[in-house]
């Protein structure tokens, strides 16, 4: 999400960069349904300095909106006496964050561990106070209960990682809102072909769909 800070009156845009095509075109789809997109997804070639790769990735941008502006403001801040903006967390997390919105927060930053059949959510640019924040939200919310995980200790890095024991929870929420190109899923349905044999069958779609906050 942007915003031309030379213009105090001007309005944000969101911009959705990511390697999966049929993720990208999801979105846009959804974005194109209320009328916030005008031309379809650019390809484009993305270089990572840490790796020295190149690789191919899709993009989009919406239109300037005083909404984004106003997501803008929950979402971004400046650290410390820098004149840039660090991506934070939201004060009120709790309030917005629901099953659609958790369902979307896996598809783009969560990958799934085959060995240990765990969800684990890269949140590698936010603070240890700001993951705990976090992760208090997914108990009171949902009670799901995860760990912190370090990431990268020198950088101070960590990520959210959510146990095998919880992971049923994950799929009773999100099933119904889940994008349809999840890079993680495959790993994600396979755990469930699993589980669902050695235990009692979960609440159908259409009854849990009656009582999903969207």
């Amino acid at each position: 999400m942007k915003k031309d800070t030379r213009t105090p009156n001007s309005n944000a845009v969101l911009t959705i960069i990511k390697k999966d095509k049929q993720f990208v075109y999801h979105i846009w789809t959804l974005f194109s349904e209320v009328a916030i997109v005008g031309a379809l997804p650019n390809e484009i070639t993305i270089f990572l300095k840490e790796t020295g790769q190149t690789y191919l990735a899709y993009e989009f941008s919406t239109f300037t909106l005083l909404f984004f502006t106003d997501l803008h403001k929950l979402w971004y801040s400046k650290k410390g006496g820098e004149t840039g903006l660090v991506k934070i967390i939201p004060s009120n997390i709790a309030a917005i964050l629901t099953p659609r919105a958790l369902a979307y927060w896996i598809s783009g930053d969560g990958s799934f561990d085959k060995t240990n059949q765990a969800i684990c959510l890269c949140t590698d640019s936010f603070t240890p106070a700001e993951l705990d924040l976090l992760r208090a939200t997914l108990l009171s919310n949902f009670n799901i209960h995860s760990s912190r995980t370090v990431s990268n200790k020198e950088r101070d890095q960590y990520r959210i990682r959510i146990p095998k024991r919880e992971v049923p929870k994950i799929q009773a929420l999100v099933s119904y809102h889940m994008p349809p190109a999840l890079p993680c899923w495959p790993f994600f349905f396979f755990f469930f072909l699993n589980y669902l044999k050695n235990s009692p069958p979960i609440t159908s779609g259409l009854a849990r769909r009656e009582r999903v906050l969207l």
